[in-house]
C-alpha cells in the first residue's frame, strides 16, 4: 500500500513538472526577491531590477564534509615470528613470542573533515524554471597507521622476538623471501677457541683457505671478540690478513644458512598502512516552481545523478637485512626486501532523482531554503587487490566485479544573501545518505596467489558538513 502511494505521489509530480506553466501563481513568475538599497557594484551582473531575474548563472562554492570511514576492524601483523626452518625450536612453524596483535585498521584514527569544492552552471527563466548542472570533489581523506621494531617503552621479552612483526601472508613466490639475515637466529655464534678465520680475498690466489684461530680477546659475555673487518692476524707460519666471520663458512660443522624467518612478512621491521577515500558527486536537472506568493516558493526538483566512491588502503613491509650493508638504504632496507599491498574499491552510481524545496523571503535581502531529493541508484562495484615487490619487478593482483541498486536520500538547508543585483551569496549544511554500499570489512587477503579480501555491505553511509559560496547571475 505505502509503495503504491509513494509511486502515485512521484507519477503527480514528474506531470505536474512537465506541465506547461505549471506552479505560476502571479504574473512575472511570482516569487520574486524585493530589490535593496544596496548600491549597484561595477560587476557584469543584472538581468533585471531583481537578482532573481531570468539569464545564465553561475556558482563556486567551498565545501567542508566528513564521510564515513568504510572499513573494517581486522589484525594485521602479531608481535614475534615464526620459526620457518624449524632450526631454533626443531618444530618448523613453532610461532615465537608473545603473539599480540602488533598492527590492526582500528588505530587508523579519528574520522576528519575535509575540504572540496563545488561548482554550478545553468540558466533561469522569466517563471523561475531552472536548469542546471553542478560538480562537487571532495579532496582526499588520509588516514595512516604504522609498527616497527620500537616497541612501547621497549616492552619484549629477553630474546627481543617481540619486537618483531609478523603478518600470515602465504603461497608467496621465492622473490618475496626476504633477507637471509635478518635476525640472531640467523647466525650461530662459534664455540669458544673454535672460530673460523678466511683468507682475505684480496690475497687468496685460490679458494678460501679455512684456518683455526686460536688465542683471540675474550669478550664479557666469554666469547671471542668477533672481527667485522679485514684484520691482520697472527698465526702459525706468519701474520695474515684476514676476517674474522660470526659463523662458520658453508661446508664446515655448525654452518647456519639462515632464512629461518623466511619471508618478508615474518620477523618484518617496519609496516605502515594508509586509508584513503575521495568522493565525488554531480547533477543535472531542473527546478520547477510548484506553488509561490510574494514571499515563499515550493518548487519540484528532477534530474540525473552520479555519485563516485573512490577507497584505497595500503599496506607497505619492510624487512631489514643484517647482513648486507652495500646493496641497502641507509638503515639496512632495499627495495627487493620491501612488499607493498594495495586494496582498490570503486563504486561509481548513476540514476535519476526527484524531490521538492522550499524557500522563504526573510526581509533585509536575506532568504533560506530547504531541499530534499531521493533517488535510486545503480551501483557499479570493481575491487583490484594487488601484491608488489618494492622494485616493482613481481606482483600477483586479482579483481572483482559487481552492481547493486543504492538507494539515496539528499537534503540542503541555506541561507541566502543578495547583497546587489545580481549576486547571491549563501551557507548552509547539506548531507546526503547512501543505503547498501560496499565496503572493505577484512581490506587484507592474506593468500599472495590469489589475494581474496572480504567486502560486505554498509547499509548506511553519510557525508555531511558545510557549505559557503556565492552566484553570480549574468
Amino acid at each position: 500500500m505505502r509503495l503504491r502511494v509513494i509511486g502515485r505521489a512521484l507519477l503527480a509530480a514528474a506531470v505536474f513538472l512537465a506541465s506547461p506553466g505549471s506552479g505560476r501563481a502571479q504574473e512575472g513568475g511570482g516569487f520574486q526577491v524585493p530589490g535593496n538599497t544596496f548600491p549597484t557594484l561595477p560587476i557584469p551582473t543584472g538581468g533585471g531590477p531583481n537578482s532573481g531575474s531570468a539569464g545564465f548563472y553561475g556558482a563556486v562554492e567551498f565545501v567542508f564534509l566528513t564521510q564515513t570511514r568504510a572499513i573494517g576492524d581486522q589484525t594485521v601483523a602479531y608481535r614475534g615470528l615464526i620459526d620457518s626452518s624449524g632450526r631454533i625450536t626443531g618444530v618448523p612453524g613453532t610461532y615465537l613470542g608473545s603473539g599480540r596483535p602488533g598492527l590492526t585498521t582500528d588505530g587508523l584514527g579519528k574520522t576528519n573533515f575535509f575540504p572540496g569544492y563545488n561548482i554550478e552552471l545553468g540558466y533561469k527563466f522569466d517563471d523561475g524554471t531552472k536548469i542546471y548542472g553542478n560538480f562537487m570533489q571532495l579532496f582526499e581523506a588520509n588516514y595512516t597507521d604504522g609498527a616497527t621494531l620500537a616497541t612501547q617503552y621497549g616492552r619484549s621479552d629477553v630474546s627481543l622476538n617481540d619486537t618483531f612483526l609478523t603478518a600470515g601472508v602465504f603461497n608467496f613466490s621465492p622473490q618475496f623471501a626476504g633477507p637471509q639475515r635478518k635476525t640472531a637466529y640467523d647466525y650461530q655464534a662459534p664455540p669458544l677457541n673454535e672460530v673460523f678465520a678466511a683468507l682475505n680475498p684480496q690475497q687468496a690466489t685460490g679458494p678460501f683457505n679455512i684456518l683455526p684461530v686460536l688465542n683471540l680477546p675474550i669478550g664479557p659475555n666469554g666469547r671471542p671478540i668477533l672481527l667485522n673487518t679485514p684484520t691482520i692476524v697472527p698465526l702459525p707460519g706468519g701474520s695474515f690478513l684476514i676476517t674474522i666471520l660470526n659463523q662458520p663458512l658453508p661446508g664446515t660443522p655448525g654452518f647456519n644458512p639462515g632464512f629461518n624467518s623466511y619471508g618478508i612478512w615474518n620477523a618484518a621491521s617496519v609496516m605502515n598502512l594508509k586509508f584513503s577515500q575521495r568522493f565525488t558527486a554531480s547533477d543535472i536537472g531542473i527546478s520547477r516552481p510548484l506553488f509561490q506568493t510574494d514571499y515563499s516558493r515550493v518548487y519540484g526538483l528532477a534530474g540525473a545523478r552520479y555519485a563516485w566512491f573512490f577507497e584505497r588502503f595500503t599496506w607497505q613491509t619492510m624487512a631489514i637485512d643484517a647482513g648486507d650493508f652495500v646493496n641497502t638504504l641507509p638503515g639496512g632496507i632495499a627495495p627487493f626486501y620491501v612488499a607493498d599491498y594495495t586494496n582498490t574499491l570503486s563504486q561509481r552510481l548513476y540514476g535519476p532523482y526527484v524531490g521538492c524545496g522550499h524557500e522563504v523571503y526573510l526581509g533585509n535581502a536575506f532568504a533560506a531554503s530547504l531541499d530534499l531529493t531521493g533517488s535510486a541508484l545503480l551501483g557499479i562495484v570493481k575491487q583490484r587487490a594487488k601484491y608488489e615487490l618494492g622494485d616493482e619487478s613481481t606482483q600477483s593482483k586479482r579483481g572483482y566485479n559487481a552492481f547493486s541498486v543504492v538507494p539515496n536520500l539528499n537534503g540542503n538547508f541555506n541561507m541566502w544573501w543578495y547583497p546587489t543585483e545580481g549576486v547571491q551569496i549563501r551557507l548552509g549544511y547539506q548531507a546526503q545518505t547512501f543505503y547498501g554500499t560496499k565496503y572493505m570489512r577484512e581490506p587484507i587477503g592474506f593468500n599472495f596467489a590469489a589475494p581474496d579480501p572480504a567486502i560486505d555491505t554498509k547499509w548506511f553511509r553519510v557525508i555531511h558538513g558545510v557549505n559557503v559560496g556565492m552566484s553570480l547571475f549574468f
